[in-house]
């Protein structure tokens, strides 16, 4: 496991021995409270502290928590030290149940819309990065074309196939494409719960902020087997739109598998993802708005006539 240099802490005024933090996939760790996280990107990670910072600066949040940036000591503009970013330790742990989901969904709600007052232009940083989390994203977004994807494994795609074509064929074109902001792609596994809850590790995109609340709805559909009550009630899928932006979480997720694979994560997980019963319930609401919009259809004949 990589560690911290000496050269990290002193850049980031840090004294003590670091200590590998659980979670994160191991590969963060803890300088008493402060959180030291690698940067796979200079410019990605220089971005998401500024927008952290102001944040915290323009809008204090009130109804959540997010960690502090720590800039370098040698200059208040630089958040990445070979390598490494430096944040505030939020206190909290993680929890995952049913009950926990209306929190999720307004915390999206909320941060989202914090995110859009900063009026943040689309960082160019995002053509170029590559990894299996944006190229996934690409091919969910039909901006790329899955024969164009360098470290795509096609032993797992294989596994995957079958539920990729079930989701393929929910897909329609958007027929109404709300604007795209900065949003958190991996909200519901990052908060940690407390007095007030904290959200940590962003990750951000360039998407609609329905699409943050459809990635969520997405994990619960995958991982805890909740079914058309989360989809309607929680999420309010009973909209074309929305339900469009559902199956595109759904195959952001499904072929994220078959990029630069792991194959000891795939092992542990795939069998555990369960994307055909989230395709089926995704059909199921589908069919449900068809039908509403039938009987809409034929009670406007009706008093036509």
């Amino acid at each position: 496991m990589s560690q911290p240099s000496r050269s990290v802490l002193e850049a980031f005024n840090l004294h003590g021995t670091p200590t590998p933090l659980e979670g994160g996939r191991g590969l963060c760790f803890q300088v008493n409270d402060t959180v030291l996280k690698p940067s796979e990107d200079y410019e990605e990670s220089q971005f998401i502290a500024e927008v952290i910072n102001k944040l915290h600066s323009i809008r204090p949040p009130t109804t959540y928590r997010v960690p502090l940036p720590y800039p370098a000591v040698f200059d208040k503009t630089v958040y990445v030290q070979d390598g490494w970013t430096a944040w505030s330790l939020l206190p909290g742990g993680h929890a995952h149940g049913i009950d926990r989901y209306p929190l999720v969904f307004e915390l999206a709600r909320r941060f989202h819309s914090d995110l859009a007052l900063l009026s943040l232009a689309r960082p160019s940083f995002l053509d170029r990065l590559s990894d299996r989390f944006h190229e996934s994203d690409r091919l969910a977004w039909d901006e790329k074309s899955i024969s164009s994807v360098p470290s795509l494994n096609r032993h797992v795609l294989s596994l995957i196939q079958q539920p990729l074509d079930e989701l393929n064929g929910l897909k329609r074109p958007l027929q109404i494409t709300p604007p795209s902001q900065i949003i958190h792609a991996d909200l519901a596994g990052n908060i940690l719960y407390a007095d007030l809850p904290g959200i940590i590790d962003m990750t951000f995109f360039w998407r609609p902020a329905a699409y943050g609340e459809a990635l969520i709805a997405a994990d619960a559909l995958i991982w805890s087997a909740l079914g058309r009550e989360l989809v309607v009630d929680l999420y309010g899928g009973l909209d074309e739109t929305r339900i469009q932006l559902l199956v595109r979480a759904l195959l952001y997720r499904c072929v994220a598998f078959a990029i630069d694979s792991d194959m000891r994560f795939i092992d542990a997980f795939l069998p555990k993802a369960d994307f055909r019963g989230a395709a089926e319930i995704v059909r199921g609401v589908m069919e449900e708005m068809s039908r509403a919009t039938g009987r809409s259809r034929q009670s406007s004949w009706d008093r036509d006539k």
